[in-house]
């Protein structure tokens, strides 16, 4: 748990966002995230949109939509849905977006139907940032909702899961799945025990030990 941040360095934080240095307002939109400076909403927001006309940046945009996504601004969501909707495979922001939304539409920590919305249409990026926030947040569904997770993903093409030294929304799955009911995720979860890939093994004995590997 992150300490209780003095007013002095929240004051810091907030002049951060405007630095030259991409790298100091990325350190900037990092500690709003990590301490939940809801505060800071509107400074990060204009911060962002400032970033955004910077396609060198986005490393630093991708934090700031992280932060934005985590205090929940709702200003921010139509410029996320505009970049979830160009859908792009292989995006960092795009992942970032989807996480980012998920966290600001959903109705509770359990709702998952930001996630169902996303899974209809959403690519490589778009899946990769739904099963962050499934991961990341220990989102638990009811138990008719995580059988119908685990049969979408079940059957979902490897295109959309699964791309080499890039994204891999798997092992977010199982990481979610090891918060989930047992007599429900066990079948799924075995399935990977013998997979060729050494890491989502180690997802899959995580799992059904019940413990989620994936940290934010």
């Amino acid at each position: 748990m992150e300490k209780k941040l003095l007013p002095k360095e929240i004051v810091q934080i907030r002049m951060d966002l405007t630095n030259k240095a991409s790298a100091v307002r990325r350190r900037a939109a990092k500690n709003i995230r990590k301490n939940n400076l809801v505060e800071l909403g509107e400074e990060l927001y204009l911060a962002y949109l400032h970033e955004r006309k910077d396609k060198r940046t986005w490393e630093t945009q991708m934090e700031m939509i992280n932060a934005l996504g985590k205090i929940r601004y709702i200003a921010v969501l139509p410029y996320l849905e505009e970049i979830i909707e160009k859908n792009k495979r292989l995006d960092a922001i795009t992942s970032s977006a989807a996480l980012a939304y998920i966290r600001i539409t959903r109705q509770s920590n359990n709702d998952i139907k930001p996630v169902l919305h996303l899974l209809e249409h959403g690519n490589l990026s778009v899946i990769n940032g739904a099963m962050a926030g499934l991961a990341y947040d220990k989102m638990i569904p009811s138990k008719e909702e995580q059988e119908l997770l685990i049969n979408l993903f079940d059957n979902m093409p490897l295109d959309r899961l699964h791309e080499r030294g890039c994204f891999e929304p798997r092992e977010k799955f199982l990481s979610a799945l090891s918060q989930w009911d047992k007599n429900v995720t066990k079948e799924y979860i075995t399935k990977y025990l013998n997979d060729s890939d050494r890491d989502l093994r180690m997802y899959a004995e995580a799992a059904l030990k019940g413990k989620c590997l994936k940290k934010e």
